[in-house]
């Protein structure tokens, strides 16, 4: 379909002016105008990133058509990943911020130009994951003692990327922090043997960390020597009893406990005690 303009035919898009009706001032015939607004372009640079600290947001920005008519507004729509239906909002800006998503979901996002003559196309469809949920506290924190040093362990916890393990001596000391454990153990060195010493793990990703577990205590210590021979041992009979006396070693560890064993005199060698 053309139009008619002084005689030549105005076929396809036409960005200008078009005379529509010729008047008169005084003995002047003029020419008024009627602008004619395209429809603009596709915006450019379209951008789709999750805010830090926001588990339920996407921010997305885009750069204004480089060709066609003014915008007047712009229409985002968005959707997770897998759906077929788009849900939209319009806006007069060049960005927006997308809120009440899922935590740690796959959306995908597109925007177009829109103005009284029409709509540009909508952008390529961007992907963007909203950030996760913050991860629980870690379970089952553990410690085992030994020279010098404290083996820690725990639970995987849901949705953590890494962990951070603290620990001080005693109640009041500063704590050290060893930050981005990839795994659920880690073994604590160069420590003091006989200083007990508390110890905590928290669960963290993209998102945030969660709270520090309740603490475990544990006390390095030196290895233990097996303890030498009891001295000077001693029996008394009383009363169809006997009562042993014993000194303790003078080598090896420090005995934790000692074990008794008896038989009968007149047993043969090779019974049992």
């Amino acid at each position: 379909m053309g139009v008619q303009v002084g005689g030549d035919a105005i076929r396809g898009a036409y960005v200008g002016s078009i005379a529509v009706r010729a008047i008169y001032v005084g003995s002047t015939k003029v020419w008024p105008t009627t602008p004619v607004l395209a429809p603009p372009g596709v915006p450019r640079n379209f951008r789709v990133t999750a805010p830090s600290g926001y588990t339920t947001a996407l921010d997305a920005d885009w750069d204004a058509p480089s060709s066609g008519g003014a915008v007047a507004n712009y229409r985002v729509q968005w959707r997770a990943s897998g759906q077929q239906s788009w849900s939209e909002r319009t806006v007069t800006g060049n960005s927006i911020r997308l809120s009440s998503l899922g935590p740690g979901v796959a959306y995908q996002v597109r925007v177009r130009a829109e103005n009284a003559s029409g709509n540009s196309g909508y952008t390529a469809a961007v992907t963007a994951s909203t950030n996760p949920a913050i991860p629980p506290v870690p379970t089952g924190l553990a410690a085992v003692a030994g020279d010098q040093r404290i083996a820690v362990s725990w639970n995987a916890a849901a949705r953590a990327t890494s962990y951070d393990l603290r620990y001080r001596e005693g109640t009041f000391g500063d704590w050290t922090t060893i930050s981005g454990i990839a795994g659920t153990s880690r073994t604590i060195t160069g420590l003091t043997n006989s200083q007990a010493y508390r110890i905590q793990v928290r669960a963290r990703n993209a998102t945030g960390a969660s709270a520090y577990a309740s603490p475990v205590t544990a006390t390095p210590s030196e290895p233990l020597a097996a303890p030498g021979l009891p001295r000077s041992l001693a029996a008394a009979g009383r009363y169809a009893r006997v009562v042993l006396s014993w000194l303790a070693p003078t080598s090896g560890g420090a005995p934790a406990s000692y074990e008794i064993r008896h038989r009968r005199t007149n047993q043969n060698p090779a019974d049992s005690w």
